[in-house]
């Protein structure tokens, strides 16, 4: 005798689990809240995308002002696609610019992300219980986590991206054309966030192939490719606006900072340079910490509960396509471009079925497996969780970035009082909002596409002060091509050493040292062959 399908879990009181649900999202706010700038670890990326924030804000233009110098990025900045500064400016000028509340925008997308990610699986037809305990499962994982409280796009990309599948899984049942078009409107935010936005294009496409359903629900080739049209057409009037603004802003910048500058970021080593930096980058994190191996197990996960059974077919060939597209085709070097698609995955496919429900028969090999599976499912993710936790308080307990942040302003403050052009790490943009503040990228960048010296490139900008971290006095930045030996020749013959404070970059004792240098340096060919003493910290006076 068969024996019907049996909820994994147990049913409840509706009240009981709208209280595990709001524990869960507690729960989320509680692991992202403490300690919000001490992890991860202050990035370049985050200053870099806020910086066009700060500036529409305080000089009314959407340029960087750290990228000055390359390809028009100082007026407009295109390279950055604008939803997510746009967004950012809001926490900017309620609380200020700090690195706080550059984090704080990602916390919130997250926490509307899981209300989504509810939202969803209950839409594919999981239990009010199995939804709750998934919400509570991923707002407290390690990995949500490190994307919720980092200051790039990755949360917003994964809200929009989870709002899209509910709208057009709603659409798609209700046959609604306000739903479509809404959908349509929602893959056009995506594609204004990242490029990785092209997901959702795919998903329409998928979406157009007929698939057999009940006689209620119909959906054939007519139904399907009329309604993937209004979502189309939805996608490119979002997308209309910021076309406007390319072609006034000028094309000609356009091309060079989205084609020209990305392939020298990511394919300077020839058509496949950047699939092939890619794929060396991943092994070298799997081989890294055991962490990642817990992640990439999910990835494989995904991929075996998507598989073809309870899953739609069409979502199935969705996961496959966004996995070979972040894969083999965008060459990117940062591994948490993966990470909104994988939950996203892993919701879908514990809702249609597969974690919601266990097979027909329990007692028949293949469900025992299926049911052994969907366990391990579960405690890897708070296996993984609970290993990197531990690992975080180990690390970051005592770590206070926005300490060094402060003690690096103050040591220019009293040592170099009325410079305003600084040099430096763009993370150090944290430090000197208020300043004219160059990014030491746009520098190597000069020298590596346009065949500049570090003198040079550094009389472009003249700074009146130099900070030099940890990263780029070891050469670890890989991006770039330009030796850093002969920044710090230059700064050995030309600058004067006004102190250092522990490197906001990293959790081990490293510096971050200032150095002053003269508008003269830059002026005259003969002071520039006319090294000046370097002056130690304990006997350094203000320039």
């Amino acid at each position: 005798m068969r024996a019907k399908n049996i909820p994994v879990f147990s049913p409840s009181t509706k009240r009981s689990d709208t209280l595990l649900l709001g524990l869960a999202l507690l729960g989320y706010l509680a692991c992202s809240l403490v300690m919000l700038t001490h992890w991860p670890i202050p990035d370049i990326d985050e200053a870099m995308f806020s910086n066009p924030a700060l500036n529409l804000i305080q000089h009314g233009n959407f340029g960087s002002s750290a990228m000055a110098g390359v390809f028009g990025m100082g007026r407009v900045t295109f390279w950055f696609l604008p939803l997510y500064p746009l967004l950012l400016t809001l926490p900017i000028l309620a609380f200020g610019f700090h690195l706080w509340s550059v984090r704080l925008l990602s916390v919130i997308l997250g926490l509307a992300m899981l209300v989504l990610l509810h939202r969803l699986s209950r839409a594919l037809g999981a239990t009010e219980r199995a939804a709750a305990l998934l919400v509570l499962l991923l707002g407290t994982d390690y990995f949500f986590l490190s994307v919720t409280r980092f200051g790039r796009m990755e949360a917003l990309l994964g809200f929009l991206l989870m709002a899209f599948l509910l709208c057009l899984e709603r659409a798609r049942k209700s046959q609604s054309r306000k739903l479509f078009l809404l959908s349509g409107v929602l893959s056009g935010l995506s594609l204004l966030t990242h490029p990785l936005g092209v997901v959702t294009i795919l998903a329409l496409l998928v979406w157009c192939f007929p698939e057999k359903r009940g006689p209620d629900e119909p959906w054939g080739w007519q139904t399907s490719m009329k309604q993937v049209a209004m979502a189309g057409i939805a996608m490119v009037l979002t997308l209309l606006p910021y076309v406007v603004f390319i072609v006034h802003e000028g094309m000609g910048e356009f091309w060079q900072q989205m084609v020209i500058y990305q392939r020298y970021c990511y394919v300077r080593q020839g058509f496949w340079g950047g699939p092939l930096h890619h794929a060396e980058d991943l092994w070298r994190l799997l081989r890294m910490t055991i962490t990642w191996e817990f992640f990439f197990a999910r990835v494989c996960l995904v991929a075996w509960l998507a598989w073809p059974g309870r899953t739609s077919r069409k979502l199935t060939l969705l996961v496959v396509l966004t996995v070979v597209l972040m894969v083999f085709v965008y060459p990117s070097t940062y591994i948490n471009y993966w990470v909104p698609a994988v939950y996203i995955f892993l919701a879908i496919s514990a809702a249609t079925g597969k974690l919601s429900t266990a097979p027909a028969d329990p007692n028949r090999w293949s469900a025992r497996i299926h049911q052994a599976g969907v366990a391990m499912a579960f405690l890897t993710l708070l296996a993984s969780s609970l290993f990197a936790f531990s690992y975080w308080l180990r690390f970051f307990w005592n770590y206070d970035p926005d300490q060094s942040l402060a003690q690096l302003h103050s040591l220019v403050e009293e040592k170099a009082p009325g410079r305003r052009r600084i040099l430096g790490s763009p993370t150090f943009l944290f430090a000197f909002p208020e300043k004219d503040f160059h990014s030491v990228f746009a520098v190597a960048s000069a020298i590596d596409l346009r065949g500049l010296s570090w003198r040079e490139a550094l009389s472009e900008v003249s700074p009146e002060v130099i900070i030099v971290d940890s990263q780029l006095a070891s050469g670890v930045w890989p991006a770039f091509s330009a030796p850093p030996d002969g920044l710090q020749e230059f700064l050995r013959l030309h600058g004067h050493f006004l102190g250092a404070v522990k490197s906001p970059l990293s959790t081990t004792p490293t510096d971050a040292e200032v150095y002053a240098l003269d508008p003269a340096v830059f002026q005259s060919r003969e002071v520039l062959q006319q090294p000046k003493a370097v002056i130690q910290p304990s006997n350094s006076s203000t320039p």
